[in-house]
């Protein structure tokens, strides 16, 4: 059998970054957390702005061309109409109530279209990251041009309102291009949370500095994975409240014994996406599962800004 050698070179990639990590092997007895807590958990709450949505999402991941065109209100009604005038409060008001500060995922046509929601969310003290303009426009699409703008557009959307820009960004579900994190850094970026390969922080090489890079692992520890929700519109055989409260706590209990076992600490990412579960039926459970978070005496609760100049100013000097 003859193999076609360019064929086969074609699907070869190497990722263009040097990475500083702390080898697996080494970890042991050398992270530490604050106050030697073993387990870091970090609340994330995307807050998007969708503008035009195009329906089915899913067939654009499995590379279906023709419904991009065709406009869908009902799912634009959820996402952006009930999380924006409903939901957000309802997670603003659950965080103050547990004293959590978040880490909020916010589009930058918030800054345009809805700036109030972007000022209380900044009011009650949580950090503000960058999330693309639009939802439904990913960087992975984008020219550099396109993705420059992007990130200048959205930078001083957000600055406007809130009087500081962010540091951080996480782009849209739809993904990160490899110049991404390039482009991050060169727009004064301190980390970014868009990649899946560490279950803890590290950095990014950029010449004689670093981005901190905050892996995005949250497969088991956000609502989606609570309930078993899929994406807007999406059924599936749901959990219900009290079901996603165990599945929760039995994951929650996994990670701390995960840190036992291997002797560093563990981070949790805590996925809130407001208009998925801040709703009448599920909002309690969010009351139980953060109420089983704070009630742990094993937990650092960092912002991502705290995290990434912790892990900083301790590994990547």
């Amino acid at each position: 059998m003859t193999i076609n050698p360019s064929a086969i070179d074609a699907y070869e990639y190497v990722f263009p970054y040097e990475n500083v990590k702390i080898p697996f092997r080494e970890r042991k007895g050398k992270i530490k957390f604050p106050d030697n807590k073993p387990l870091g958990v970090k609340f994330c709450v995307p807050i998007e702005w969708w503008a035009r949505v195009f329906q089915p999402k899913v067939y654009h991941a499995s590379g279906g061309k023709e419904a991009e065109q065709i406009m869908d209100v009902s799912y634009l009604s959820e996402g952006q109409g009930y999380g924006l005038d409903i939901a957000i409060y309802r997670a603003i008001d659950l965080l103050a109530r547990h004293d959590v500060k978040a880490t909020f995922m916010c589009s930058g046509g918030l800054g345009k279209y809805r700036p109030e929601v972007l000022k209380e969310i900044h009011a009650a003290g949580h950090e503000i990251a960058g999330h693309s303009f639009y939802q439904s426009r990913g960087a992975a699409r984008m020219t550099e041009a396109e993705e420059v703008e992007d990130i200048v557009r959205t930078t001083d959307s957000i600055a406007q309102v809130i009087g500081e820009r962010p540091l951080g960004w996480d782009c849209t579900g739809i993904g990160a291009h490899e110049r991404t994190f390039r482009l991050l850094h060169e727009h004064g970026y301190y980390w970014n949370g868009d990649l899946r390969d560490d279950d803890l922080p590290y950095g990014m090489k950029m010449g004689d500095d670093c981005l901190v890079q905050i892996p995005h692992r949250s497969r088991t520890t956000g609502d989606y994975s609570w309930f078993n929700h899929g994406l807007m519109g999406e059924m599936r055989a749901q959990r219900s409240a009290s079901e996603a409260v165990d599945f929760f706590m039995d994951t929650f209990d996994n990670y701390l014994e995960t840190a036992e076992r291997e002797g560093w600490p563990q981070l949790m990412t805590v996925v809130i996406h407001p208009y998925t579960s801040c709703i009448p039926e599920r909002i309690g459970a969010l009351e139980k599962i953060i109420r089983y978070v704070k009630g742990s005496p094993d937990v650092w609760n960092p912002t991502y800004i705290e995290l990434a100049r912790y892990w900083k100013e301790t590994y990547l000097k």
